[in-house]
């Protein structure tokens, strides 16, 4: 029987790929095929794969089938990844702890994962009506508090690519189910550095979110979350300026 041997590493074509990543960003304008082609020199059978499995993974985006090559959002997320702080859970906790106590409304501590937004870390209120919040839960970004606030960080592309892959599915009567309207929700967000749900994601309840930078750079959300019955214009003053000194707490610990 043959044994057969191990696939071996391409050194070659990963070379190309950084290649091509390196010659896209520093274009001017977004290279089309054959600019690329001609300025890197490589054969158009090979650059057809190579183009195609970047893009395919989310490092490019091409504008149409036969328009000019831009950074992808994989781009975007794996630069975060580089600056988000290992501890930044654990700064959180005590900070996250103290604003449920404050509030006795149920909080959160955020993070992206792909197109989700995930809880990493959680505070229940003590209230007999109040929202259940788990660690590991995920939810949309588009329709929750955290997930709105973070996208709100993203630059034109990220957003772009985003609404052309993702189906705006409809949770409740009040879920944002066009690119039109999430994308003038996001420029509300993005004036007031400060993000709602108002019943988009479960019936009952409004969310509250604020961004958590280390740095220049977005590494997660703070968020509270409560009953309808207990939203008011009052309650909003309290958990806007709650949320604004937790998220200055983290940000002056990471």
């Amino acid at each position: 029987m043959t044994k057969t041997s191990p696939p071996i590493f391409n050194v070659k074509s990963a070379a190309r790929f950084a290649d091509i990543l390196e010659f896209v960003a520093d274009s001017a304008t977004p290279p089309t095929f054959a600019d690329i082609a001609t300025g890197l020199g490589v054969p158009k059978s090979s650059l057809f794969s190579l183009l195609g499995t970047l893009s395919e993974r989310g490092y490019l985006l091409q504008n149409g089938a036969r328009g000019g090559y831009q950074l992808g959002p994989m781009i975007h997320k794996l630069a975060g990844r580089m600056t988000r702080p290992a501890s930044c859970a654990l700064i959180v906790q005590p900070i996250l702890k103290e604003l449920a106590g404050q509030l006795n409304e149920t909080c959160g501590y955020y993070e992206r994962q792909d197109d989700e937004v995930e809880v990493v870390r959680a505070e229940s209120s003590s209230q007999a009506l109040a929202y259940s919040l788990r660690e590991g839960d995920r939810a949309p970004l588009y329709c929750v508090s955290a997930g709105k606030v973070l996208m709100a960080q993203w630059p034109a592309d990220e957003l772009k690519a985003y609404l052309q892959r993702t189906p705006l599915r409809r949770y409740t009567d009040a879920t944002l189910t066009t690119a039109t309207a999430l994308t003038r929700e996001l420029q509300k967000v993005r004036e007031a550095g400060l993000a709602y749900s108002m019943q988009e994601y479960s019936m009952g309840i409004i969310g509250m979110a604020v961004v958590v930078h280390a740095g220049a750079q977005p590494v997660g959300a703070l968020n509270v979350a409560m009953p309808a019955v207990r939203y008011n214009p009052a309650m909003d003053l309290r958990v806007r300026h709650a949320l604004a000194q937790a998220a200055a707490a983290v940000e002056r610990k990471l």
